[in-house]
């Protein structure tokens, strides 16, 4: 079997999720119009060595590519009807839909050996080191740099997946990409950083869009796993338009994305830590 298409194929479609931006477009229609793409890019790939890949994966119950690509189109129009009901101001559904997708098997068909959700599943060991900015003026002496307290949360801001007034720990295992995030320093301010290192080995969904050495050792279980998941984040790593806008609509699928997966009760959710995933500015 020819091992390098799939890996193609991932650095294709990696390179097309970080480059994601709909300037010019309204946010619903670009996501129909990338949706719609995927699923052709899907149809193109080689019948003979993506069969064989989804059989040595083991994630289908009776793998094909006719039944992938079917699985693929019911997840799309769940997502879109999601963000229908985001749109109307029908939050209890759509994170009931979302839930369900993620944890049912009924709503992936009944096609997949595991559930959804479990393709997102990751772990960070005790060695991962991350960093935490804050910009304080020159007279200023932090104690930390943590997070907001919650009971300062009425100057928690929009993120990428908590809502406004909802203080969430952003961290980053790179420093030049966090102080891209955070931005330019004002001169009257001086930037300081904490190094946070885990304790215990975290669980965490894992959104986050391949690197090149991750790429590099896949196998076809990764494969059928990135395919499977790209619809998730394709709607989680759209860049922000509008940077200085309270309301963000690309952020809001990713935000029902946390209520689900760290504030859920449901008992077939795995507990997880936080969410992992990359940066739009690299």
């Amino acid at each position: 079997m020819d091992i390098t298409y799939y890996k193609d194929a991932t650095r294709q479609l990696s390179v097309r999720l970080s480059n994601l931006s709909h300037d010019g477009i309204h946010f619903y229609a670009f996501v129909v119009s990338e949706l719609d793409y995927y699923e052709k890019y899907i149809k193109s790939l080689p019948l003979k060595e993506f069969e064989t890949s989804l059989m040595s994966s083991n994630v289908m119950r009776t793998p094909s590519r006719i039944k992938f690509i079917n699985l693929i189109q019911h997840i799309n129009k769940i997502l879109l009807s999601i963000v229908r009901l985001q749109y109307k101001g029908d939050i209890l559904n759509a994170a009931k839909s979302l839930e369900r997708l993620l944890v049912m098997p009924k709503y992936t068909q009944y096609k997949l050996t595991d559930m959804y959700i479990n393709h997102l599943d990751a772990k960070i060991e005790v060695d991962n080191v991350f960093y935490r900015c804050v910009d304080l003026y020159k007279e200023e002496q932090p104690y930390n740099c943590n997070h907001l307290p919650y009971n300062l949360r009425h100057r928690a801001s929009n993120g990428r997946f908590n809502q406004l007034g909802y203080p969430c720990l952003y961290i980053s295992d790179n420093f030049d990409i966090l102080s891209d995030e955070i931005g330019q320093l004002d001169e009257n301010k001086v930037r300081w950083c904490s190094k946070i290192m885990p304790k215990r080995q975290l669980r965490y969904a894992n959104l986050s869009i391949p690197t090149d050495e991750e790429i590099n050792v896949m196998d076809s279980y990764d494969f059928i796993s990135f395919l499977l998941k790209y619809p998730l984040l394709l709607l989680c790593s759209i860049k922000k338009i509008h940077t200085d806008a309270t309301f963000a609509e690309e952020y809001y699928f990713s935000q029902l994305f946390l209520h689900i997966l760290c504030l859920s009760r449901n008992y077939l959710m795995p507990n997880f830590d936080g969410i992992c995933y990359s940066s739009t500015y690299d």
